[in-house]
Parts: structure tokens; sequence; C-alpha cells
């Protein structure tokens, strides 16, 4: 009889209360229960810490262990640490606020385990919810090429949302964690090149959970938020792509449709301050 994998799911929180209860109830609903369930929440100052402990009574009446971890706000990395380190069991699962799982998710993976033993990190399909209510398929993993170094392949390009991984917790447990430095907010791609030369993976062709988009991701502001910790992370890893690579992944992240949306704003921005001035 095959062992069952013990898989814990990580969920961190910060004022998610308009939220985290779909997600929570997905996670409830799984065909196939969690080993446990770990919610480490960031130091919020809304309704979230009510809103899980009215939960936690539900998953324990379903024997699933519910841990709440209140941690003061330190930011994404260090909160997504605390609720990893703190977990039982062989694999991590991570589940975003906002994003519900698909029903089957545990089942599909749990069973993807099983079947491939040599493998410690699994990667599924998406949906991605739009503002306008509009699903996309997003396929990650489709460039994926198992004969070609998987460094060099993650450090061309992320095609791991994290909401879509489930890997071996001695994995992110041998490389340290997530870098803990608030400003860092590419924490998940820091922590992919870090654990990169140990990851067997395994794409599995079906989607398991929808991604919310929500307004805040798609400003210009976002863009330029982002920038400087992208440029952190490809140059602190650069040796994972090489210099050509990494030249042309300075290019890239420097030079694409967001940053010419940016500047466009910024010019209107600039002209219309102009135009109130004269």
């Amino acid at each position: 009889m095959s062992h069952i994998p013990t898989i814990s799911v990580v969920c961190p929180t910060f004022n998610s209360e308009a939220y985290i209860e779909n997600t929570l109830e997905s996670i409830l609903t799984q065909q196939l229960p969690p080993y446990e369930v770990i919610v480490s929440d960031d130091g919020s100052s809304d309704g979230t810490i009510q809103k899980l402990k009215q939960f936690q009574q539900q998953f324990e009446q379903k024997n699933i262990c519910f841990k709440i971890i209140e941690n003061l706000h330190r930011g994404a990395g260090a909160t997504r640490n605390s609720g990893v380190f703190a977990a039982q069991g062989e694999w991590i699962a991570f589940a975003d606020a906002d994003d519900p799982w698909k029903p089957e998710k545990l089942s599909v993976v749990s069973q993807a385990i099983q079947s491939s033993p040599d493998t410690n990190f699994f990667l599924h399909w998406i949906d991605y919810l739009r503002l306008n209510g509009e699903v996309i398929l997003i396929p990650n993993g489709n460039k994926y090429n198992p004969d070609l170094p998987f460094p060099r392949q993650i450090y061309r390009r992320n095609f791991l949302p994290t909401p879509a991984v489930v890997c071996k917790k001695d994995l992110i447990v041998q490389v340290g964690g997530f870098d803990e430095d608030p400003a860092m907010i590419m924490e998940d791609y820091e922590l992919w090149l870090k654990l990169s030369h140990m990851v067997r993976l395994k794409v599995i062709e079906q989607s398991l959970v929808t991604v919310v988009e929500r307004g805040d991701s798609i400003s210009a502001k976002h863009y330029w938020h982002r920038y400087v910790p992208t440029m952190k992370v490809l140059l602190r890893h650069w040796e994972k792509g090489g210099l050509i690579l990494f030249a042309y992944r300075i290019l890239r992240t420097t030079i694409n449709k967001q940053w010419h949306r940016a500047i466009l704003m910024k010019l209107k921005k600039q002209q219309g301050h102009t135009h109130w001035r004269s």
C-alpha cells in the first residue's frame, strides 16, 4: 500500500478579512484533507484573526490540525518562514489568502507524489480570474525542459507562481527559507533560485487553483515597486544563468510593456501638472 504523503498547507495573511473565508472554505472542503493547515499572519489590523478563529473549530471537527501564528508585521518573507518552519508535514503546499483551491487539488498532488517518488517539487496550472470576470488558463511550466539545467531555465523566466507550488519542506529548510527583508517583495522568486540546484520538478498539467487579479497588481506604481527588488535578485543569482543571460534579463526587465506604460503615465501626469500651473 502506497504511503499517503503528509502535506502541510501554509497560508500567509495580512489584512485578509475580505477574502480569507473563500480560501479557507476551499481548503476545508478538499477531497483529500490536508495533514495540517498553518495560517501565518503578518500583524493584521483588521478582522483577519477573528475570521481565522471562527474557522478553527470547523477544521478541528474534521480532525484537521489548524494553527494560527500571530506575528509582528515584518513582511511576506518572514511571515512565510514562520509558517514553513512550524510545519510538521513532509511537503509544503502554499496557499495565498485570496486564491481559492479547486476541490481536487490535494488529491491530485498526492497521487502525483506517490507516482513520482524521485520528484521533490511539483508545479500545476492555474486559472487566472481577471477583474472583468474573464478566466484565463495559465499552463505554468509549459516550456520547461527536464533535459536542460533547471537553474538556467528558472533564471531566464520565473514560471513558478507560489500558489501553484508544492515542494519538500527540507528543500526550503536547507537554504534557510525566504529572504526576510521587508523590501524584498520578490522573496518567492529569490527562494526558487536559491534552491534551484536541488529541484527535481514535475509539472501537473491541470489547473488546481484560481488566482484572483486585484486592482493594485496592474498599476504603473506596481512596476516601479518591483523593479529594484527584481534587479537585486537577478544580480544576486547571476551565476545561475551566466553573464549573457544576466544581461538579457536586465534588458528585458528594464524595457518592457509595463516600462512603456509607466513612462507614459508619468509623462501624462507631468503634462497635467504643467497645464495646471500655466
